[in-house]
């Protein structure tokens, strides 16, 4: 007959829980091992084991004593909020859910869990659950700070930036010098156009640590926005020297929008993109030709967007014998016609701004895409640490952001011979590919051009010249507006017209004109309108004036789809040969410059020759309807050539290389 194994004593867990207390963690834990071994079920021994290996950062080992402690006592609510702390450590977030919901159930109450809930669904892109626990944690402990951050960056997630601002201010009643909510604040204040409002809290950000070193920059951008320009060349050189000393002080996109190097640009993206780098996801188990090339491309603007203007023909004329062709979009939802149009282009449309970013590429993955491209780059709402993941075995940066992206997770970026020429493709670290007309893609899905009611109704006067600049105003600067002054005080009773988003930027923009002789009354300022007023309202004016370092870039392709000329000077890098691209695929290379002399004396041309602007605009008229720019069908055809060969290269175990795709002639 065996012997009965003993029941571990009540005194034996005791002994182990003052061990526990007093913090003699590795005793208490040898005691209740021995207990387990004679008692497997015993509760006491589980719970402290998982309290334990949770303090000693063994966090698998205490879910597992944890999970087996509330099998045997399910009303264990503290084991139910401790496993889901643990499941957090371990990255199992949707089990962390699980389990903080097992716990409020038995504790409605219960502060710790609502709080830890939402931030778990915070991490999982579950922004509307999300902001239900944390509003219920606020409303538990309003002296939370913590939990009125989370709950005002998940706002900001739905882009509620007006609830996001009201949270994040409770937080800085709580803690003035959060920097964390000073930036989240920042940026919904600058989301919402209140420029100013910005700038006042990015300072402040600085004042409570001057070597945050974005934020300088931040506040450098946002003054464009506000044409705040009375420190502009002195912080233009500050960011330049910065970076050349291997420091940036701005991000990409800023860079590209003030910068007059490629060298100095690909040195920030580099630098930028280092953070995004990820171990690769585990590949997918056949990489098999498929009968088709699997194309994915990945956006946040598959709505009224000028992404989504761009791409729709060339979306639809993908050639379905050869390509199936999938949305994969992480953008909030905004219904409209184009909405519609968009998402119907694709063969699979498929959203995961639910899903995290290792998700998303899991998808991918799963999906078997053959070439991944990101629209986004590094701009607005981008995310790039999806194709960070290395899900497709390739991908490609294109359209969105004007430049190279620095990693060595995209392998292409589709350009021009224009927008990148030949001698500068070593500063961009993808492989180029170099299309035979413009980079930029355009259909004739824009509405048809039509005629605004009458010049008054937009503030113009009735006679005279009408300059145009639609460009976002941080395109603006002194140099460019200079000249544009000097147009003005040449060509008499002719008028500015440009994009505002803000009165301040108005106001700071008259006093510029002002101080250099100019009335503030010529120049007339335009709201946001929808797509088809804003191109309707392009027909009361006579030039478009492009900017730089930075010029128009879809806008241009509205100026000429509406039959107004657009005066450029080429750049220097990328985001400031555009002009020059789409001109030169709309055969109008008479309206490029390349220089600032050049570009007044062409402009001033334009505006004094009444015949000669006459005739341009009857010649862009015969173009939009001819030339390659506005030809989908032709486009999409090189642009698939690239795709093929991509895929060509990659399935010959070749490494990417630089690519030229030849003219099809519009066959």
């Amino acid at each position: 007959m065996s012997k009965q194994k003993p029941v571990p004593t009540v005194a034996s867990v005791r002994s182990a829980a003052e061990l526990y207390e007093s913090g003699k963690l590795n005793k208490a834990k040898r005691i209740l091992l021995q207990c387990l071994e004679e008692s497997p079920q015993e509760f006491e021994a589980l719970r402290l084991l998982g309290f334990i290996a949770g303090r000693q950062n063994e966090y698998a080992s205490s879910a597992q004593y944890l999970q087996r402690a509330v099998e045997i006592r399910p009303t264990f609510t503290e084991g139910w909020y401790y496993l889901g702390k643990c499941f957090e450590q371990l990255k199992k977030l949707e089990n962390a859910v699980v389990a903080y919901d097992k716990a409020i159930q038995l504790y409605p109450d219960f502060f710790e869990a609502h709080h830890d809930r939402g931030h778990a669904c915070f991490n999982l892109r579950r922004f509307d659950d999300a902001i239900s626990s944390l509003a219920v944690a606020c409303k538990l402990l309003p002296a939370s700070a913590d939990s009125w951050l989370y709950l005002g960056a998940a706002y900001g997630e739905k882009n509620n930036h007006a609830a996001a601002i009201e949270c994040l201010e409770r937080v800085l009643i709580l803690s003035p010098q959060n920097l964390i909510a000073l930036g989240s604040l920042a940026n919904a204040y600058a989301a919402l156009s209140m420029h100013v409002e910005a700038v006042r809290v990015y300072e402040k950000m600085l004042v409570v640590n001057p070597d945050e070193k974005l934020v300088r920059g931040y506040i450098f951008y946002i003054k464009m926005y506000l044409a705040d320009w009375s420190d502009y060349e002195a912080e233009k050189q500050f960011f330049t020297d910065e970076a050349g000393h291997g420091a940036p002080r701005i991000t990409p996109f800023i860079a590209a929008a003030i910068s007059d190097s490629p060298k100095l640009q690909l040195q920030i993206a580099s630098r930028h993109g280092a953070a995004f780098r990820q171990k690769p996801i585990e590949k997918r188990q056949h990489d098999k030709p498929h009968d088709k090339i699997r194309l994915a491309y990945l956006s946040s603007d598959y709505h009224a967007h000028a992404t989504s203007v761009l791409m729709l023909d060339i979306l639809k004329n993908h050639d379905r014998d050869k390509f199936e062709v999938m949305g994969i979009s992480f953008g909030l939802d905004q219904f409209s016609d184009l909405t519609k149009d968009i998402r119907s282009s694709f063969d699979q449309f498929i959203d995961v701004k639910g899903k995290t970013n290792h998700e998303a590429a899991a998808l991918l993955r799963d999906l078997e895409i053959d070439i991944a491209v990101d629209l986004k780059g590094y701009t607005f709402n981008a995310r790039p640490e999806i194709l960070a993941y290395r899900p497709a075995p390739i991908q490609v940066n294109y359209l969105g952001y004007p430049g190279t992206m620095g990693v060595d997770f995209i392998d292409y970026l589709i350009a021009d011979k224009f927008v990148i020429p030949e001698d500068e493709q070593a500063f961009y670290s993808e492989s180029i590919v170099t299309l035979p007309g413009s980079y930029q893609p355009n259909g004739r899905n824009r509405p048809a051009s039509a005629t605004a009611t009458n010049r008054k109704a937009h503030g113009l006067p009735e006679s005279g010249i009408v300059f145009c600049s639609f460009n976002s105003p941080y395109k603006n600067n002194p140099a460019t507006f200079d000249l544009w002054m000097a147009l003005l005080r040449k060509v008499e009773n002719s008028v500015l017209w440009l994009l505002s988003e803000s009165k301040q930027f108005e106001a700071n923009l008259c006093a510029e004109a002002a101080s250099r002789g100019i009335d503030s009354s010529r120049l007339v300022f335009a709201g946001k309108v929808r797509f088809d007023a804003h191109l309707a309202r392009f027909s009361l004016a006579d030039i478009f004036l492009d900017s730089l370092p930075y010029g128009a870039h879809t806008t241009a392709s509205d100026a000429l789809w509406a039959n107004v000329p657009v005066v450029t000077c080429v750049g220097s890098t990328f985001p400031g040969r555009v002009g020059q691209s789409v001109l030169e695929a709309l055969e109008m290379p008479e309206l490029i410059t390349h220089s600032l002399p050049e570009y007044f004396d062409l402009a001033y041309e334009l505006a004094t020759d009444p015949e000669m602007l006459r005739d341009i605009r009857e010649k862009i008229a015969g173009k939009v309807k001819t030339s390659r720019l506005f030809d989908a069908r032709r486009y999409t055809k090189e642009l698939e050539q690239a795709y093929s060969e991509m895929v060509k290269i990659h399935q010959a175990g070749n490494s990417p290389r630089n690519i030229i795709v030849p003219d099809l002639l519009g066959e």
